[in-house]
């Protein structure tokens, strides 16, 4: 049940199942969306989760078949004031191309009226850059680079279902330092790099109807300066 993946590996066999289930260190599977047997339930997030001692910032774009959307949040965990802004896009198609890999140097890019949310990947920095209004109509806009050192570890599992061609392939990174700042009208939040650390949740998969799901993550820095993160799941597969 704990079986590592040691190089590099087909993550779907020719049936559209998990040719391999396991884990590993360093992402070793090869993900090839052409493999996928149930194209229209495949779902694709790119799911960013910044926080501090205060803040949690959360940005995503996903492409989920029959929809797609970029979002951005902040709130505040002290007093509970949270600013939100979503930009659904129905049949997103080819509209919103998502990665192969989370290595994988790529532009993400949800834009419409006033909503502007771009993610690149620029393999050792990460930028997040967002423009819009928040629900109540005031501006909103946000800048963040993330940095992923090249030594860092991440945690990538390919989880087969019970159900036939449904599968989940996930990749979180853990402790990336984040730099950047969140402006709501007039007020500005900073973010420093000594205290805020990013995770990147990376999924692709094909899940059933109804599936339980939880999750907890966790990064900081000890007293001697070493960056330690957590990850834990259940429920899924």
């Amino acid at each position: 049940m704990q079986h590592q993946i040691t190089e590099r590996t087909k993550l779907l066999n020719e049936c559209g199942n998990v040719a391999e289930p396991g884990y590993c260190f360093r992402n070793l599977y090869e993900y090839n969306r052409e493999e996928v047997k149930l194209p229209k339930r495949l779902k694709e997030w790119d799911f960013y989760q910044i926080t501090n001692e205060r803040y949690t910032v959360q940005a995503t774009i996903a492409n989920i078949s029959i929809a797609g959307a970029g979002s951005f949040t902040i709130f505040d965990r002290q007093t509970g004031e949270r600013h939100s802004a979503l930009l659904p896009v129905l049949l997103p198609n080819d509209k919103i191309k998502m990665p192969l890999s989370a290595q994988e140097q790529s532009v993400l890019q949800v834009k419409s009226g006033s909503f502007d949310l771009k993610i690149e990947n620029k393999g050792t920095v990460r930028n997040i850059i967002f423009s819009g209004k928040n629900k109540r109509g005031g501006d909103f806009k946000a800048k963040f680079a993330i940095s992923q050192p090249t030594d860092l570890e991440s945690i990538t599992f390919a989880v087969p279902f019970k159900e036939k061609k449904h599968f989940y392939y996930n990749e979180k990174i853990n402790c990336m330092p984040a730099k950047g700042y969140v402006k709501i009208g007039k007020n500005i939040i900073d973010f420093d790099p000594a205290d805020s650390f990013c995770v990147l949740d990376w999924g692709r998969g094909v899940w059933p109807y109804k599936e339980d799901w939880y999750w907890g993550n966790g990064s900081t820095r000890l007293p001697d300066g070493t960056i330690f993160g957590f990850d834990i799941g259940w429920g899924f597969g």
